[in-house]
């Protein structure tokens, strides 16, 4: 009996660590903007009420680019919460999103109607 007890605590201390971790990954998201991409998004991250959005664009980009964090109440469509736009050289964007009920949130960075689509930029949502 003693080693059953045994194996099976083992057993679920595997299991909850495993669960953690998977749990741990899905709340961050990230992405990166290459040139000659119009947009890309992070997959979305739920549920809490808050999300910090961080992006930022790479020295080597030659335009700025849209930096959007998107949110949804669970069950409802999604809505652009924050936008702002992000340029070579300057401090990272870095902004926590706050809702009112459970929401899942997902992040789009955008080239900017610019000929040639030359953004280099990286972005990342992360549940708080």
């Amino acid at each position: 009996m003693k080693k059953f007890l045994t194996k099976l605590f083992t057993s679920l201390c595997v299991l909850s660590v495993a669960i953690v971790a998977v749990y741990a990954v899905s709340t961050t998201s990230s992405c990166e903007l290459k040139p000659l991409t119009r947009s890309v998004s992070t997959s979305a991250v739920g549920v809490s009420t808050k999300a910090r959005g961080y992006g930022y664009c790479y020295a080597n980009s030659a335009k700025p680019c849209n930096f959007s964090i998107y949110a949804c109440w669970t069950g409802w469509p999604y809505t652009c919460e924050y936008s702002t736009t992000m340029y070579v050289g300057q401090d990272p964007v870095n902004h926590t999103e706050t809702q009112s009920n459970d929401s899942n949130f997902y992040v789009e960075l955008a080239n900017r109607n610019d000929f040639g689509y030359q953004t280099h930029a990286y972005g990342q949502i992360t549940l708080e």
